[in-house]
């Protein structure tokens, strides 16, 4: 077992699951009564040989609602849990067997035992169901995927609403199903990496050479206004535009390790409550750089998740670029 400790829905969280099974899914793998390769595994495969190939998830859509709640109750769950069962808890990040090639992601590690937690703030007809049936067939994978990959003895599972008595469900080892996990698993992964080796000379044969190329990056400072430009293959003394120089200057999660970025870079230009209506469209000087893949991501996921996500406030950002270029006599504007 190795814990990788990143936050989860992190950028490096994501890396970490990027193209591999992870326990949250496992039932998309696994035949819950039988242990052995569902008939879905394949198609699921698919979809991380193509998280492999584009380098990026595909999943950023699924549950955003359900995963804003999750966060913002979550506190309110852990407390509760460790007040009503006298116990401790700990965040932990993204957890993989020795091989790195299955994971999991307990919401939390229970102090000075081999256990963890995994909590739910579902919304009142679910957690209704919770109490009444328990999480259904689809958490037996999950559940035991977790002390599989984890070495956890049990596991809590904690559904949490405001409203309502919490409902608490402990599952212990079950050893016999969980080596029928662990053989499924190797199948699956030899399955995974025959189908990638054979469609990533296709895959890899379709793109330009500079597909991914990563643009420079620069601090937005003026005194780099002048030599960013050239990069961006303006020539010495043109007075060009506002969007050039935001493309120039690079992806603004410039936070992140440069191989994050992905693609060319371009301008996302950024709406607030003065710029935007029916029929408007943002003035240029409210406008970001991000790279294809970051522009993909923002529109995926919403502004509020990738700003949190990224720990980058657009607006501020458009408005610093604005303030650069003004004050630079070598733009023009």
């Amino acid at each position: 077992m190795k814990i990788h400790d990143v936050a989860q829905r992190s950028p490096e969280w994501h890396a970490l699951r990027l193209g591999k099974p992870t326990a949250s899914e496992f039932h998309k793998i696994i035949t819950p009564k039988t242990g052995k390769l569902s008939a879905q595994a394949r198609k699921f495969a698919c979809r991380l040989v193509a998280e492999r190939l584009l380098n990026e998830p595909l999943d950023l859509l699924d549950g955003i609602e359900a995963i804003e709640r999750g966060k913002a109750m979550e506190p309110d769950a852990v407390a509760q849990y460790e007040f009503a069962e006298e116990i401790e808890t700990q965040p932990v990040g993204f957890v993989t067997t020795d091989d790195g090639l299955v994971g999991a992601s307990p919401d939390r590690l229970i102090v000075g035992a081999s256990a963890g937690l995994e909590i739910k703030c579902p919304l009142l007809p679910t957690h209704i169901g919770y109490r009444l049936d328990g999480p259904g067939d689809d958490y037996r994978p999950q559940v035991q995927g977790q002390l599989w990959v984890a070495e956890f003895e049990w596991l809590d599972f904690y559904s949490y609403h405001p409203q309502m008595e919490p409902v608490r469900l402990r599952t212990q080892r079950d050893d016999a199903y969980i080596k029928l996990i662990e053989q499924a698993l190797r199948d699956f992964n030899d399955m995974l990496h025959d189908m990638y080796e054979r469609v990533r000379p296709a895959f890899f044969a379709g793109l330009p050479s500079n597909a991914f190329d990563v643009v420079p990056m620069l601090p937005p400072v003026p005194q780099h206004a002048e030599r960013a430009l050239r990069i961006a293959g303006v020539g010495d003394g043109v007075k060009i535009g506002h969007l050039a120089f935001v493309r120039s200057q690079g992806c603004v999660v410039r936070t992140k390790a440069r191989t994050e970025c992905r693609g060319p870079i371009e301008a996302h230009h950024v709406r607030t409550a003065a710029n935007s209506g029916i029929g408007m469209k943002p003035p240029d000087d409210a406008a970001v750089g991000l790279c294809m893949r970051h522009h993909r991501a923002l529109h995926g996921v919403g502004r509020r998740t990738f700003e949190t996500t990224y720990g980058v406030d657009l607006t501020e950002e458009a408005r610093s670029l604005a303030r650069i270029s003004q004050s630079d006599t070598f733009i023009g504007l």
